[in-house]
């Protein structure tokens, strides 16, 4: 029973050495680019929709990402894309008689991968409906003056993408230099009067920070695997010879 368990163990030891142990995945820290983002976060974004722009990032290079050793490259597991942002949207109207008028404003922001065709985040969104009346007790002459009405910025959202790992789109990340990843921000409005006549409007400025991660493993080199593999059929090899002494003393 005690030869057995020693030759399980001996083979168990064999396979550590010729297979070393997993390498430990880590995440590189975050690149962050900022576009049209206000230095005051009080004032709404510098950029009026509809806009375009790209987001730079420094390529993922596997023979100087951290750990990384001559014999020893590093391998990119997956890559992980963040989005922040906000919409600031103002509603104007004009009415010529009693009515009531609204104003619905819609925008969006994508992020693409490098190839300009690949969402590699959900959208960030914002739906925003403005509606105002006037009445008899508005008109002066022939036109009704009510303030324009202003739809109050939306909070900072954060939106964090799934982390990619299709073969495919991580040769995009790899290598020397920058890849740049589309942005785009659109707005779209739509105005109604019950009474046909009026006027409405809506203006959005956005802004958006957009962020990407990478995340690898390091390759052991071969000696650190036969290293580890000898120190751990050693082990098992003390553990033997405490079961035969044990079964002896029995």
């Amino acid at each position: 029973m005690t030869r057995r368990v020693g030759r399980s163990l001996l083979g168990l030891g064999l396979f550590l050495v010729m297979a070393g142990l997993p390498a430990r995945a880590d995440f590189t820290p975050w690149q962050s680019v900022d576009l049209f983002k206000p230095a005051n976060p009080l004032d709404p974004g510098t950029r009026q929709t509809n806009w375009s722009a790209d987001a730079a990032f420094g390529k993922f290079d596997p023979s100087t990402a951290p750990g990384a050793r001559s014999g020893s490259p590093a391998v990119l597991l997956g890559v992980q894309v963040q989005l922040e942002y906000r919409f600031d949207n103002t509603v104007s109207m004009r009415f010529d008689n009693a009515t009531t008028e609204t104003v619905t404003a819609n925008g969006s922001i994508n992020v693409f991968m490098p190839d300009g065709l690949t969402k590699v985040v959900t959208p960030a969104t914002f739906s925003k409906v403005t509606t105002q009346t006037a009445n008899v007790n508005d008109i002066f002459s022939k036109f009704v003056n009510v303030p324009t009405a202003f739809a109050p910025p939306l909070a900072p959202g954060t939106i964090t993408g799934p982390i990619i790992t299709a073969p495919g789109q991580l040769g995009q990340f790899l290598g020397l230099g920058k890849i740049d990843m589309p942005v785009t921000a659109f707005a779209t409005s739509q105005f109604n009067s019950n009474s046909g006549n009026g006027f409405g409007s809506s203006v959005t400025h956005a802004w958006a920070t957009v962020s990407i991660r990478y995340l690898f493993t390091v390759v052991p080199e071969p000696s650190a695997v036969v290293l580890t593999g000898i120190g751990a059929a050693g082990l098992l090899a003390v553990a033997l010879r405490r079961g035969h002494r044990r079964a002896f003393s029995a």
